[in-house]
């Protein structure tokens, strides 16, 4: 997927922090309609939505997605996933920022590691 594509993603489509506290796990869709990272690039609908755990065995089990992911490097998508999540802070103050700012910070840390 080009980096532009998944930019526009990100502008159009994140609505802010989509993290189960109780679970300790990213949630792919809240009730709210809230996605982490990854969830932003699984189409409305799919099953995979409702889905709880880490990028690899939600790819595992729906292989169908690989495709529609910004990049095929697990490690990349991990990194932005938690970015995403808060739970790696590449710097403090982004729980402080509010939704622009969140947006813009998370398309810089896109560029970072998946740039082209």
């Amino acid at each position: 997927m080009n980096i532009d594509k998944v930019l526009e993603v990100i502008e159009n489509d994140f609505k802010g922090k989509a993290f189960n506290e109780e679970a300790g796990n990213c949630s792919y869709l809240t009730e709210e309609g809230k996605k982490c990272f990854v969830g932003l690039f699984i189409p409305d609908g799919h099953e995979a939505q409702s889905f709880r755990g880490s990028v690899g065995p939600l790819l595992r089990l729906y292989p169908d997605l690989k495709d529609l992911m910004p990049t095929k490097d697990e490690d990349a998508l991990n990194t932005l996933q938690q970015i995403h999540d808060e739970t790696i802070l590449i710097d403090s103050y982004y729980s402080h920022l509010d939704l622009p700012e969140q947006i813009t910070y998370l398309q810089l840390q896109a560029l970072r590691i998946l740039g082209e």
